[in-house]
């Protein structure tokens, strides 16, 4: 069975939206390239250039995968992925903090 991964930005990279302020279109864009980079990294399963942009304790929890799984995991399940992105819409930032 084949693995289909659908990967956005919004779940890619949720630390660097918190950091950021509504309306930081330099952070935006930022925040973006970056989940491009990876999603790339990922359709083209290069694991050396997925292994540079995560961290070493990232774990990936999404309804896709049995259970949580490691940077490692993931890597090793790169054989079997079936890469598909859905774009849904812009990427808004909202700063939530009082």
């Amino acid at each position: 069975m084949r693995a289909t991964a659908l990967l956005s930005s919004s779940s890619v990279l949720p630390l660097a939206c918190s950091q950021a302020r509504a309306g930081d279109a330099e952070t935006i864009a930022a925040i973006n390239a970056a989940a491009a980079a990876l999603d790339n990294a990922f359709e083209r399963q290069s694991a050396e250039e997925i292994k540079r942009m995560v961290t070493a304790d990232h774990i990936a929890v999404t309804p896709y995968y049995d259970a949580p799984q490691s940077v490692a995991e993931q890597i090793a399940s790169l054989p079997e992925l079936k890469y598909e992105q859905t774009i849904v819409g812009a990427v808004k930032v909202d700063d939530a903090r009082p």
